[in-house]
């Protein structure tokens, strides 16, 4: 029997790092035979492991995966099982549409990450059992995300993946671990960069008690006409326009964040099926299907997260420049908060003792100031590093490139 044939047969548990497949048409149903009576995805891939349904192991996730099938040309997931003793087994999951119906590829996982995993799926579980609406169990998962130190869930997720990928990959040269790799990188410059835009974000929303002290210097030194007066009017507009930046800045590099894990995502699929193509593996199905047309399946999985690929990239590149004018937008702003400052120097030395007041408006300027500049300096060297990083994705590659340069 042909490797890439189809089969009932259950694997071994030393078989357990094996990716295996399953192959169903577009209704869900297992290719080549009717819908068995209670037949369903989750439960057939865990018999493929000779594992049992956890009990902590909320429907929200089949939901999320089923939803995404349906905007997406894919979807990702990871199953939260139990062994015959009861430990925990995870299994990686992506399911990818085809013209001939859905290509599932599934493997088992062992990253200690997934332990906060465990936890967030059991509270999950138990909100559901409260009968808790999808908004509430939603408000839930963000609290104990926080709790656990879990910031992002999706960036977690795909992170382990990356992680698993490596150890099967390990000796080995495939395109799509690289381009992981590069993405990976990109993740954590972009994390990098999103981080220091909180802080401007702070910094800003600090300073916007800056204008109104300057307006009180004016009126007490000169009324409500005269030079100080039209500086701290300007200041008012650099300040509405500081903060009005730096929300830029923070929409500019999340946008940037949610193409790189999707991306992510596109290329553990295309690496999945990659694997099966070197290693070959049983399709779980009722009837014998064809090698070759198995094969010519997953290159056409991998052949469309290449696509996905692409157009994400180009997203990561727009998001990129954009993000390099917000930059730009942010320097002008730090020059004119330095011509304030030294503006307020110049008026303090023409009213002499009377304006010692701008004094410590002066300090808070200049230490608003350097410390945007410092925030900047970080963000504009990790722009500079996303963009290489990027440069490193565009490498021209196919299904074929894709699926065949791996090297033992």
């Amino acid at each position: 029997m042909s490797a890439l044939q189809a089969t009932q047969i259950r694997p071994a548990t030393a078989h357990y790092r094996r990716p295996y497949l399953c192959l169903l048409d577009h209704d869900g149903n297992l290719r080549g035979a009717r819908r068995a009576e209670g037949f369903d995805l989750p439960d057939m891939i865990r018999k493929t492991y000779d594992v049992l349904p956890h009990p902590d192991m909320p429907d929200a996730i089949y939901t999320r995966m089923s939803q995404r099938l349906e905007e997406k040309p894919g979807s990702a997931g990871y199953y939260m099982c139990k062994t015959s003793d009861g430990s925990i087994f995870w299994i990686s999951v992506s399911i990818y549409r085809t013209h001939k119906g859905l290509v599932v590829c599934h493997m088992p996982i062992k990253s200690p990450i997934f332990d906060k995993f465990a936890k967030l799926n059991a509270h999950l579980n138990e909100a559901e059992q409260e009968g808790l609406d999808p908004e509430e169990v939603a408000a839930r998962l963000v609290t104990l995300m926080l709790a656990d130190g879990v910031s992002d869930y999706r960036t977690l997720a795909t992170s382990i993946m990356i992680e698993e990928i490596g150890k099967r990959d390990a000796g080995r040269n495939r395109k799509q671990y690289r381009d992981l790799l590069a993405l990976r990188s990109i993740l954590e410059t972009l994390k990098d960069i999103d981080a220091s835009g909180k802080k401007i974000g702070d910094l800003s929303n600090r300073s916007r008690l800056m204008p109104y002290q300057l307006k009180l210097q004016a009126v007490r030194l000169e009324g409500r006409q005269g030079p100080l007066s039209v500086i701290a009017d300007n200041n008012r507009q650099l300040t509405d326009t500081l903060l009005a930046v730096t929300a830029d800045l923070c929409t500019a590099s999340s946008t940037e964040l949610d193409a790189v894990v999707d991306s992510i995502a596109y290329v553990a699929q295309s690496n999945h099926a990659a694997e099966l193509l070197e290693a070959g593996c049983q399709p779980q199905g009722s009837s014998p299907v064809d090698e070759a047309a198995i094969r010519a399946e997953l290159e056409e999985v991998i052949e469309a997260c290449t696509q996905q690929i692409s157009i994400l990239r180009a997203k990561i590149d727009q998001s990129l420049l954009a993000l390099a004018a917000v930059c730009q937008r942010m320097r002008r702003a730090i020059s004119a908060i330095e011509m304030t400052t030294m503006m307020c120097k110049i008026e303090r030395g023409r009213l002499n003792i009377e304006a010692q007041g701008l004094r410590g408006i002066e300090q808070q300027l200049r230490v608003l100031q350097n410390a945007l500049s410092d925030w900047m300096g970080k963000i504009d060297t990790g722009a500079a590093t996303a963009l290489s990083l990027a440069e490193t994705l565009k490498q021209p590659c196919s299904a074929k490139i894709y699926a065949t340069r791996a090297v033992p």
